[in-house]
């Protein structure tokens, strides 16, 4: 449940390559954030009367798969482990979310639809309204202090050392990205606006919604792309490998830690051992 808020707070658990994730899971290295404007969007989409029966198809498999998502932390999960075939044999039923963010797109596209049309005229209003007391609350800290207390409660209820700490490092990040996510809201109402007074045209307002959005998830995700010199530095040439492929076949390597992981195959070398 911790992570809920990330759904529509960007990088509200922190991140563990930044050291700063304060959450139960040691192996997240992810982000929930399905975006605070696609999310609005997705509401309104939701309420469009003329999909209705595909809406609460959607909805139906939305809510299913949070639940799966949600893991033990809700009563459904053991349901669907002793039912459904394989269930036992999952990973990490987080990764379920994956549908979660699918249907939520498809119902901001409806929603994108219905404010580009006029048909939710209450959207400017609201978005402005809402997307500033997000801003508000994030660059006053609040939502960080929602962190640091989640994140105290993880270290003494679970036992697991540094997460409080690790939730005021993470105050500082949310501080800005709370920020962020409103702004685009209301960016997102005062278009919506302009478009409703005629102020906008539609190819003008479409470029703005993808901008705003984009650069909403854009923002979020950015940290998350890592680029390295792998090919040149991990898989590099020298004397070892040299030697090994003017070796006649067949052989195996046996590979006492000296190169990474299965890092000769990149040079077509087979090893003894390795997922290969």
């Amino acid at each position: 449940w911790a992570h809920v808020p990330e759904l529509v707070i960007p990088r509200f658990t922190g991140e563990t390559f930044s050291g700063t994730y304060w959450g139960p899971n040691g192996l997240k290295l992810h982000s929930e954030y399905l975006g605070l404007l696609v999310v609005a969007l997705a509401v309104v989409g939701a309420a469009d009367r003329q999909r209705r029966r595909i809406i609460l198809w959607l909805g139906g498999i939305g809510l299913l798969f949070l639940l799966i998502a949600l893991g033990a932390s809700t009563p459904f999960f053991r349901l669907w482990w002793e039912i459904v075939p394989f269930s036992k044999s999952m990973r990490a039923p987080g990764m379920a979310l994956f549908i979660v963010a699918f249907v939520t797109a498809v119902l901001a596209a409806f929603g994108a639809d219905r404010v580009a049309s006029g048909t939710a005229p209450r959207f400017a209003r609201v978005a402005l309204i809402v997307g500033a007391l997000v801003a508000l609350l994030g660059l006053t800290g609040v939502f960080g202090a929602m962190a640091e207390s989640l994140g105290r409660w993880v270290e003494v209820k679970l036992a697991l050392p540094q997460r409080g700490a690790m939730a005021t490092a993470a105050a500082g990040t949310i501080q800005w990205s709370a920020l962020a996510a409103g702004l685009m809201l209301a960016g997102a109402g005062g278009i919506a606006l302009a478009r409703a007074r005629g102020l906008a045209g539609p190819r003008v307002f479409a470029a703005l919604l993808i901008a705003l959005v984009g650069t909403d998830l854009w923002l979020n995700d950015r940290a998350f792309w890592n680029y390295s010199n792998a090919p040149d530095e991990l898989f590099a040439g020298d004397a070892i490998k040299t030697r090994l492929r003017s070796a006649p076949r067949p052989f195996r390597v046996w590979d006492v830690d000296v190169y990474p992981g299965a890092a000769l195959m990149a040079d077509d070398i087979s090893q003894l051992y390795g997922h290969h």
